[in-house]
Formats: C-alpha cells, sequence, structure tokens
C-alpha cells in the first residue's frame, strides 16, 4: 500500500489472478440507519353504521376508493400534502364514496361522489411526517374534518382517529351530515360509521457511505403493513448532495421479494430534505407495487432515519461532508484482453499511473479519469497484465 500523502490505491496484476483488489485505507464516513416506506394511499375498509334522515334510520355501509363509480372496489384513498411536506400543514385523503342501505332501492340519488378529510398532522418526533402514517408511532385519539359532494352539493364530515403503536389497522369513525335536497328538512341526513383503516407500509436498514458529494448505500426492507403478495425488497440508493440538508435521490430500482423476482424502477419527486436526524422524500414507482390492486401504491414517502454524528457538528454523517471515496482498482478477464476496473466517487477525478518495477520510484503513463455513475473501463493487454503494475490517486 502506498505511504504517499494522496490517498491512493495500489494493485498489483497478475496473469494467474485475473481480479485482485487493494484499496487504500481512508476516514470514510460510513454507517447503519433505519428507513421506512410509507405508501401515500389508505385502505378502508368498508364501514358500518347508521343513517337518520326524516326521523328514520337504515343500517348502512360506507366505502370509499380512490377511482370513480361504478368500479369501487378496494377501499383505497389517495394521500395528499400541502407540497410543503416537511412540516406540511395540510394533508389529505381524497377519493370517492358510496352508501349502501336499504333505501338506495327507493332514492333517486346514487349516493357516490368526492370525498375528502384531512389526515391528524400530530408529529411528535418532529421528522415531518404525521404519525398517522408511521406505523412505529402511535396515534392518540384525534379529530379532523373534511367534506364531500352530493351531485354537486357539499355535505360535512367528522373523523375521529386512533391507532396503536406498531399496529398497521387503526380505526377512523367517520359522521357525514348533510342534505339531497337543500331546503327539505326531509332531505337532511346524518349518518355515523366506523372504518378500518390500514398502512401499506415497509421499514428495514441502511448501509451508507458518504463521500465529498455523494451518499451511497443499499436498503433491505420487510413489508411492515397491508399489502399482499410481496413480503419486501432490497436496491441500492445514490444521493448527491447540494448541501447538507438537501439531498437529491437518483433514479433507481427495488428488487421485490415476490413472485417471479419483479423489479420495480421508481424515481424521486422532489429533493429529500433533512428534518434533525431524518431524511424525507417522495419517489414514485413507475409502474405499482406488485400484488396490489391494479398495481397501485405508485407514490410512497421515504424516511432515512440517521442519527450518527462522528465529528459532533451537528449534521449526520448521512449527509455531512466527508473525503471523497477511495479509488478501486479490479482486474478482470472476460475475453481474449484484460479489464481494468476503477470504482470512485462519482463525478470525481482520478489519476491512473503504471510501473513495471514496484523498486524504482518512478510511475508514468499518468492518466486522469473522471467517474460517472458507473465504473470506468480500460482494456489491458495481456502482456501488460502479466507485468504491469496500477495505481490510482486523489488529491
Amino acid at each position: 500500500m502506498s505511504t504517499t500523502n494522496k490517498m491512493s490505491c495500489r494493485i498489483v496484476l497478475r496473469f494467474i489472478l485475473p481480479a485482485l483488489l487493494l484499496s487504500a485505507v481512508l476516514t470514510v464516513s460510513a454507517g447503519t440507519g433505519n428507513v421506512h416506506w410509507v405508501g401515500m394511499m389508505l385502505r378502508f375498509q368498508p364501514g358500518t353504521g347508521v343513517e337518520m334522515q326524516a326521523q328514520q334510520s337504515f343500517s348502512s355501509t360506507l366505502s370509499l376508493d380512490t377511482v370513480p363509480p361504478p368500479s369501487l372496489s378496494p377501499g383505497l384513498l389517495t394521500v395528499l400534502d400541502d407540497q410543503a411536506f416537511v412540516g406540511a400543514t395540510t394533508w389529505l385523503a381524497v377519493g370517492y364514496f358510496r352508501i349502501e342501505s336499504p333505501r338506495n332501492v327507493l332514492d333517486p340519488f346514487p349516493r357516490f361522489d368526492d370525498f375528502e378529510v384531512q389526515l391528524p398532522t400530530v408529529d411528535n418526533d418532529a421528522d415531518g411526517i404525521p404519525d398517522v402514517l408511521m406505523i412505529d408511532r402511535e396515534l392518540a385519539t384525534t379529530a379532523t374534518t373534511g367534506s364531500f359532494e352530493i351531485q354537486g352539493r357539499s355535505g360535512a364530515v367528522e373523523a375521529v382517529w386512533d391507532r396503536a403503536a406498531g399496529s398497521y389497522q387503526g380505526r377512523c369513525v367517520i359522521r357525514m351530515s348533510g342534505s339531497h335536497q337543500p331546503g327539505n328538512p326531509t332531505q337532511f341526513f346524518v349518518a355515523t360509521y366506523t372504518n378500518v383503516f390500514e398502512l401499506a407500509t415497509m421499514a428495514g436498514r441502511v448501509d451508507f457511505k458518504t463521500g465529498a458529494r455523494h451518499t451511497l448505500g443499499s436498503w433491505a426492507l420487510q413489508r411492515t403493513g397491508d399489502i399482499s403478495g410481496y413480503e419486501g425488497g432490497v436496491g441500492e440508493f445514490s444521493f448527491t448532495r447540494s448541501n447538507p440538508d438537501v439531498l437529491e435521490l437518483v433514479p433507481r430500482f427495488l428488487h421485490y421479494f415476490y413472485v417471479g423476482d419483479t423489479i420495480r424502477s421508481y424515481l424521486p419527486e422532489r429533493p429529500f430534505l433533512r428534518a434533525g436526524t431524518h431524511y424525507n422524500g417522495f419517489v414514485n414507482f413507475t409502474n405499482g407495487v406488485p400484488g396490489s390492486f391494479d398495481q397501485r401504491y405508485l407514490k410512497w414517502v421515504v424516511s432515512i432515519s440517521a442519527p450518527a454524528d462522528h465529528d459532533g457538528n451537528q449534521i449526520p454523517d448521512f449527509s455531512d461532508v466527508a473525503p471523497a471515496f477511495a479509488p478501486e482498482l479490479s482486474l478482470q478477464h472476460p475475453s481474449t484482453e484484460y479489464q481494468l476496473i476503477i470504482t470512485g466517487e462519482p463525478d470525481a477525478t482520478y489519476t491512473l499511473e503504471t510501473t513495471t518495477d514496484l523498486g524504482s520510484p518512478a510511475w508514468s503513463g499518468t492518466t486522469n479519469i473522471t467517474l460517472g455513475t458507473v465504473p470506468a473501463t480500460i482494456a489491458v493487454t495481456p502482456a501488460d497484465a502479466r507485468q504491469g503494475f496500477w495505481r490510482a490517486t486523489y488529491p
């Protein structure tokens, strides 16, 4: 290993050892953390209740969904934030509703239309994501409001939510009040329903290393919420940091533990923002989650918790400035020629040098290589592979 004052990596290549890798010992920030993926949809099971109208009561059922009727099926409502995300003041669950009761046979009103309800915005750990969406947090009894429409006429929604920590299921008591015919007191109705709502979540571990401008790593996820058909997923991630508080996620893939080894690509919706020791952002899958109804659950909140701060500067290692990644060299022999593979930090420029005599202080053939998102490859002849030595340095 080189003892110069440059960060360097030297590899000794032999014909009988077609791939031998040596790395420099460097102070590069690396660590682990936890991650939660939260589907931006809530699944509501049909809720039973009582409808009161003109001093009469009827047993009825409330069903909710994201798609317009008559295609009501799995009970999903889309979750929207107010675009501020971290510290958002309004989160809405929006979709459509349908009430089914004996009166449907006689009532000309088809009883399905727009529905929206505010989510509780309680956020006890101040990470920017409401506790109602995070499976590891308790949601104490909290009341919110909303609205619905009946053929263009508005009605009021009152909702009372609660969910135990660690449970993907919670309870939402929904009270709806409105009129089929404004001004006609006999058409005013009040209906109360108890619905079970369910979260779609994944959680797991992240392993990362931090360089000069990038944070690279991997996550291993396990299903913790209600999506049938898969058990989790694994994948790599790459962030580009403009500053310690703003990170751009590079589009990648997530490989699901699912029949057929399904792979789904995802795109970041906007930068991840730091909230204390958490990093939060949105990702959109291009084709949904396997096994979910109609391949839904396209949009997810991703929250990474990585509190380690080795230099004590109040910026977690996950986004703190660190030396560029040490270059790594390997030799491969895919065909008649060899390939020298240079791996390091994207956008960093490394200097590659070569010699045939380790006893000589002189190294020649200086080449500057700026890496992209994939390792650089240089063709090497069999003769050079038998006799040559290479090293890569980074000033």
